[in-house]
């Protein structure tokens, strides 16, 4: 079985890929890159079927040798010329699997009905500390993971949860690294409240210092992805760092939708990214810009960033140099981040429900006396630990939350809307000129802090 670190497990996770196999366009949002193109003579590729077989059984190795037989092929083209790669199409049923991963010119379709649930056994040739389902990295070029064309829902079951509340499953659906023209494109992600965003595009582990070709995710599409039941302290997507990437139509329930947020400093940044349609539903928000110690990001373009019972649309926030960042001694991790040339057009957020969204203590005293939530004792704290991660449940705050100081975006405000906000949370865009709404924060925060401290030694 798969090792459990610091008490944290990993469970079953499922991901059911769903929806529409589409045209590769993406409606545009700046002409800043192209995203993914389809490779020439895509539709000459062979295809090779995976199918169900019977039992709970592993099928990652099973997989992983379809990739391999995948990316041997070849096919004469012709006129003459040899044509690489194939297509899996992964037909109807229920299938486990960990850290399988994509070759070049190697695409991943699906049946109507198809669900894959994280794989918890021991697999050959995959560690034990390994917590994606799929991986595309090393470099590879040209590839793809799309649902299918008339997919219906699929019922899904939920996996068992740890009966201990402290104990969180660890998990990726996908995680992104050295990867040249990709598509990732109509899945459904139930989350169940695991560590770490449901999505993770970073560059690869040994480039994080140094700059070498084909570290970083480049020319790549991400649409039609939704994941639901995100911790508020994780996710749908986060960028570490990326060139040339495009997001369109991604949805979140809880957690922050799109992260471009680098935890993870390198040298690379996010270069060139634009995304359009970001929806959040009860979470902390839709985008959300935090640059930490990576030194430069330039040329972000958000269109359509909207909000439904959650603490914002978008916020911006200064970056901070972790302890980890300032061990590798680099002049370039020793000082906060910024954003350079960053656009951001069409916001609206929906009031919801007040209760309903992930706020964290910094966003308490943007709250009026009233609406300040109730610091809950230890064991209701303990209960919803897996759910709300390292933030509280509270009231809508406004559209947008403009703290930062290191850089400056441009906020189309005239195309900022706030639906549905009583009187008393009527501003639209708040600032750290905002005057404090409450006179209680400071003290519900020190509570809020103790609270996390006593947890965390408790696991």
């Amino acid at each position: 079985m798969i090792k459990t670190v610091s008490r944290v497990v990993c469970c079953v996770v499922f991901l059911t890929v769903i929806v529409a196999e589409q045209s590769t366009s993406v409606a545009q949002v700046a002409p800043i890159n192209p995203g993914y193109s389809t490779p020439a003579n895509f539709s000459r590729l062979p295809t090779i079927n995976f199918t169900e077989r019977p039992g709970n059984n592993s099928d990652t190795r099973r997989l992983i040798a379809a990739i391999d037989n995948a990316n041997d092929r070849r096919t004469r083209l012709p006129g003459g010329g040899i044509l690489q790669g194939a297509r899996i199409v992964i037909r109807n049923g229920t299938y486990r699997l960990r850290g399988v991963k994509l070759q070049s010119n190697v695409h991943l379709r699906f049946g109507r009905d198809v669900t894959l649930l994280a794989d918890e056994s021991s697999v050959a040739g995959v560690s034990d500390d390994e917590v994606a389902m799929f991986l595309l990295e090393g470099g590879i070029r040209n590839v793809s993971i799309v649902g299918n064309a008339n997919s219906r829902r699929v019922r899904i079951f939920g996996p068992s949860i740890p009966s201990d509340p402290l104990e969180i499953a660890r998990f990726r659906a996908i995680s992104v690294c050295g990867v040249d023209n990709f598509l990732i494109s109509n899945l459904i992600i139930n989350n169940r409240f695991t560590y770490f965003s449901t999505i993770t595009v970073v560059t690869d582990g040994n480039s994080f210092v140094q700059r070498i070709d084909g570290a970083v995710p480049t020319r790549g599409t991400f649409t039609n992805i939704t994941a639901s039941n995100n911790s508020g302290g994780f996710g749908a997507i986060q960028v570490h760092a990326a060139s040339r990437v495009r997001f369109r139509n991604i949805r979140s329930i809880g957690g922050v939708t799109l992260r471009l947020e680098s935890g993870i400093a390198n040298v690379h940044g996010i270069q060139d990214l634009s995304a359009s349609e970001i929806f959040n539903t009860r979470g902390r928000n839709a985008v959300l810009f935090q640059p930490h110690a990576v030194r430069s990001h330039n040329r972000i373009s958000i269109l359509d960033a909207e909000s439904t019972g959650s603490g914002f649309a978008v916020e911006f926030r200064n970056g901070f140099v972790a302890a980890r960042d300032r061990a590798l001694n680099r002049p370039e991790f020793t000082r906060r981040g910024r954003f350079n040339n960053v656009s951001v057009r069409g916001v609206t957020a929906n009031f919801g429900t007040p209760g309903d969204a992930q706020l964290r203590f910094a966003h308490f005293r943007y709250l009026p006396q009233s609406a300040l939530p109730f610091l809950p004792n230890l064991n209701t704290f303990i209960r919803d630990f897996r759910v709300n991660g390292d933030t509280l449940p509270g009231t809508p705050l406004a559209a947008v939350l403009d703290e930062a100081t290191d850089y400056r975006p441009r906020l189309a405000r005239a195309t900022v809307r706030s639906v549905g906000f009583p009187s008393r949370l009527s501003q639209t865009i708040l600032t750290r000129a905002t005057p404090d709404r409450n006179t209680r924060a400071d003290d519900l925060v020190l509570g809020y802090e103790e609270l996390l401290e006593t947890v965390e030694a408790m696991r």
